[in-house]
């Protein structure tokens, strides 16, 4: 990875939908070569791809994280860990580095908290050492229209538009009318996938910082996420200089901890799917109406 590379994936952060050439006009690449590097970063496995998120509030939920340190066997048992916890309902992605394991989740309630805790600690063998929930949020649910333009994201965030109206059921002008206003809301997040420990040539850290203060993110680093937890990607020119960085946020005043992810990062939507299935709170069907037929030059 170079310094193009990463300008690349500080500009598909900031947008993830963006067309190569927009992509390629903001770092100072063609169109051809932005194409080429990101078939690249996703051939090594540093981009694993770009996802989608609903707002969890939308969806009734709420994020937190378990952490498990002291976790000595993690590096021999990574494939059965990162195989078995994404499959834990209400686990959003795993990250097993070479002495801890680290969870995103999202949980609707206390109960929901708990199975999933139980769960990760017969898959780890051991109680988390930190927990870390973010504040509940009351919101009213996506429409069922919505939810579908949504399901159509949550693998492939930049799956061509035409493919999201066919999937949603939708003309392609009001598959992008809902997709505009959900992301001009804040309903829906699009965010690479992104694995640190296959970025070769700079020192790349992925870390989740819980904070009161977002205030004081350093003034290249790319902020993915909202609310109390912020996932911060940072690259410097070494691995020391990296840690370093990671010192100096532990000691700034409204960050409460500092969590590295690190190893190999799997997103799991299976679960999520599910719950952006399940009939809106409160919100009446809408009647599925067949897209309007698209002329194809």
């Amino acid at each position: 990875m170079d310094a193009h590379d990463l300008d690349l994936l500080r500009a598909l952060s900031r947008a993830p939908r963006a067309p190569a050439d927009a992509l390629g006009a903001e770092v100072g690449l063609s169109g051809n070569a932005v194409k080429a590097r990101l078939a690249k970063l996703r051939e090594d496995g540093a981009l694993q791809g770009v996802v989608a998120l609903p707002r969890p509030a939308r969806l009734g939920l709420r994020e937190g994280l378990l952490v498990f340190e002291g976790v000595h066997d993690a590096p021999e048992r990574e494939d059965e860990l990162l195989r078995g916890l994404p499959e834990v309902p209400g686990v959003r992605f795993a990250d097993v580095g070479p002495d801890a394991i680290h969870l995103h989740v999202l949980f609707a309630s206390d109960a929901d908290w708990e199975r999933i805790e139980r769960a990760a600690i017969s898959f780890v063998g051991k109680p988390p050492t930190h927990r870390a929930q973010a504040p509940a949020q009351d919101a009213a649910p996506l429409s069922p229209a919505d939810a579908r333009v949504a399901d159509a994201l949550l693998a492939d965030a930049r799956r061509p538009l035409n493919d999201i109206a066919d999937a949603a059921h939708l003309s392609t002008k009001t598959a992008r009318r809902r997709l505009d206003a959900m992301l001009a809301r804040g309903d829906l997040r699009l965010e690479p996938v992104l694995s640190p420990a296959e970025a070769k040539g700079l020192a790349v850290g992925l870390f989740v910082v819980e904070t009161s203060a977002p205030s004081f993110l350093p003034p290249d680093a790319v902020t993915l996420g909202e609310g109390g937890l912020v996932t911060l990607l940072l690259a410097r020119p070494t691995p020391r200089a990296l840690h370093a960085e990671a010192k100096a946020l532990r000691a700034t005043p409204g960050v409460s901890r500092v969590f590295p992810l690190v190893g190999t990062r799997r997103h799991a939507e299976g679960w999520l799917r599910d719950a952006l299935a399940r009939p809106a709170r409160g919100v009446p069907p809408e009647p599925i109406a067949p897209a309007a037929p698209r002329v194809r030059g």
